[in-house]
């Protein structure tokens, strides 16, 4: 990594740029203390260095700042006193606890973090600085592990068992006769504890109040009636969703059928492949039939004769008919009366006694 000594202001206060790259150190001499000092306070200033633009002021409003470190011995410590001056413009000052200098040498690594109002990191800058040997009967000790926030949340239970515990102590005072009641519930609460009815994070643990959670929330197996709810509305909305597509055209509405007859000169070779029918509705108005298959030509005594096709379904005069069978020669023309009907007249030329040919037709027209 590249390190740099950080420049000051004019009013004194360190610059810090929240856009240095990750491989860069600040070395910042006002970090630096003796060995056991506690409280000393640097005042910073946050900018960010836009290329070609300069430095403007970085806004601290709704953030905070504290410090995570390695000292020289390996030991973490997070924490710091962050005091904003004007969160607009990025001052603040920063309070460097105790525990920052209980180890003599260069801390391995140390970072300011910087987090938004819902406690999400949004940006951390290196830096670095040293703890130099004190005064021997003002030496701390040997470095321990230090987390500020830890301490918070033991200094507030303290607290609280302390108001709990001057609370019922003026209760004890103000009624000498309630003594033996509040000593049970002292102990009940106490038996409680010993029993595991607190949450614990290795313990089996069932909360009936509400509850809520702000972070990120892991859950590797989920049970229970609002999980079997959720399963059946799940499956209420597929049923929905495929019942509403099953609705919306295009659509089949008939599939292949060999329900039909046909006329003078040809018939069904029952070959497998059979000419077949089936019907698709385009909108409401507008349906298409197709047809393929083979058809067996039994006519020998003429080139041109006449038949008919006998479908399943009814068709109009407007419907507009498209036929064609593979032969050597000849052709296959369908044609309807004024009327609608499921009979379709069919022109055929052609002599193949006893041969079975490829048909394909299409019809397009207004379902009846």
């Amino acid at each position: 990594m590249s390190t740099t000594e950080a420049a000051v202001r004019s009013d004194g206060r360190v610059i810090l740029d929240v856009n240095v790259s990750a491989d860069h150190v600040t070395s910042i001499g006002a970090m630096n203390g003796h060995e056991g000092d506690n409280g000393r306070v640097i005042p910073f200033v946050l900018v960010k260095n836009q290329s070609g633009q300069g430095s403007k002021p970085y806004n601290l409003e709704n953030k905070t700042i504290d410090l995570v470190g390695t000292d020289s011995t390996g030991k973490l410590k997070v924490g710091g006193g962050y005091q904003p001056q004007s969160p607009a413009v990025g001052t603040f000052d920063f309070t460097m606890p105790a525990p920052f200098f209980q180890a003599t040498g260069d801390y391995q690594n140390a970072y300011f973090r910087i987090k938004d109002g819902n406690d999400q990191v949004v940006s951390t800058i290196n830096v670095k600085f040293t703890v130099v040997e004190g005064v021997g009967y003002l030496s701390s000790g040997d470095s321990q592990i230090y987390n500020q926030n830890i301490q918070t949340m033991i200094q507030d239970s303290e607290n609280l068992v302390k108001t709990y515990t001057e609370t019922n102590q003026k209760l004890v005072e103000g009624n000498q006769g309630e003594l033996t009641t509040i000593r049970d519930l002292i102990n009940n609460y106490l038996d409680e504890l010993n029993k595991g009815h607190a949450a614990t994070l290795a313990g089996n643990n069932q909360f009936t109040g509400n509850n809520h959670f702000g972070g990120t929330t892991t859950i590797d197996n989920l049970s229970g009636g609002a999980i079997d709810k959720l399963n059946r509305q799940f499956d209420d909305l597929s049923n929905s969703l495929t019942t509403a597509m099953s609705n919306k055209l295009p659509k089949f509405t008939d599939a292949w059928s060999r329900d039909y007859t046909w006329g003078p000169g040809l018939s069904k070779p029952n070959n497998g492949n059979d000419f077949a029918l089936s019907r698709f509705l385009i909108t409401n108005n507008l349906c298409v039939i197709f047809g393929r298959g083979d058809v067996l030509i039994n006519k020998s005594d003429a080139d041109y004769w006449e038949s008919t096709l006998t479908i399943p379904w009814k068709v109009n005069s407007a419907t507009t008919m498209i036929a064609d069978w593979h032969t050597y020669k000849g052709y296959l023309k369908l044609y309807h009366d004024v009327s609608t009907s499921n009979t379709l007249s069919i022109s055929c030329s052609g002599r193949y006694s006893n041969e079975t040919v490829s048909l394909n037709i299409i019809m397009i027209g207004a379902p009846v």
